[in-house]
């Protein structure tokens, strides 16, 4: 369990605040941050209309600094948040918050409750499996993260569709009501076009890796050349002045003997008879 919960951690780590994700925010390339991480970062580097992600570099449309508020949530994390707050024991009682700190988890309501309320809860939904929080199992904390998000406006019905329109998750209701006009398409197709495009992305990262890979093959290659025609025309230099230095010594020592030849010739010259 120990080691489930320590993997756990390390998958909710923010990479910008090496923390543990607060209210995680999911940008266009599927990277997730903290809000409050992202916001910041936002204002840090200047960026108003759009962000780019600190980790890949793609950019995702901002209208202004304050629309990282509505960055769509990363329910996936927010969902493995819950199962460690589960583990390492929640504060506070989700059906009351003025209530005593929670001691159960009930999976089929996916809530925490204080001894009061669970008390009330089970005069009510006897058949509903509720399991006290200190004795909840690794299996149980992987139900919990395999549990469907349900719609933040009708809790009772799961999110099945994407409004391109306000770019977000709704639910069958909120389709027939709040989004009859809207550009709408099923999650299953919203996903497929996001895995598309996301491949697109990763085919141009690697695109972009090979021609790096590629360039500073030839930048080596070139740098390689550079050394090699160095060090050629270090040898011709040092043998052009061997070459020289032996021409020199040549030429003092064919000097000499001309001199030798000279100096002879004269003392010849002296001891021959005047006629």
């Amino acid at each position: 369990m120990e080691s489930f919960v320590e993997d756990l951690k390390k998958e909710l780590q923010c990479s910008l605040c090496n923390d543990t994700f607060t209210e995680p925010k999911i940008l266009s390339c599927f990277h997730t941050f903290c809000k409050p991480c992202v916001k910041r970062h936002a204002e840090q580097v200047d960026q108003i209309n759009i962000f780019k992600c600190p980790r890949c570099k793609s950019k995702t449309s901002l209208t202004e600094l304050s629309s990282v508020e509505d960055l769509q949530p990363s329910l996936l994390h927010s969902r493995m948040l819950k199962g460690l707050a589960l583990v390492e024991g929640e504060k506070a009682c989700s059906v009351s918050e003025s209530h005593l700190s929670a001691s159960w988890y009930c999976f089929d309501c996916d809530r925490s409750m204080c001894d009061e309320c669970e008390k009330n809860h089970s005069v009510f939904t006897k058949h509903h499996k509720v399991v006290r929080l200190a004795d909840l199992k690794k299996e149980d904390i992987e139900f919990v993260l395999t549990i469907e998000n349900p719609c933040t406006s009708h809790p009772h019905h799961r999110l099945e569709f994407f409004c391109e329109d306000c770019d977000a998750m709704i639910c069958v209701t909120c389709l027939k009501h709040d989004h009859r006009k809207h550009e709408t398409m099923s999650l299953d197709k919203f996903a497929s076009i996001k895995k598309a495009v996301l491949s697109k992305h990763l085919q141009v990262l690697e695109q972009l890796r090979l021609d790096d890979k590629e360039k500073q093959q030839q930048e080596k290659i070139a740098n390689t050349i550079k050394q090699q025609g160095e060090k050629a025309k270090k040898e011709v230099k040092d043998k052009t002045k061997k070459i020289i230095q032996i021409l020199q010594n040549n030429e003092r020592e064919l000097l000499r003997k001309i001199d030798e030849e000279l100096s002879s010739s004269k003392g010849d010259s002296r001891s021959m008879p005047k006629i």
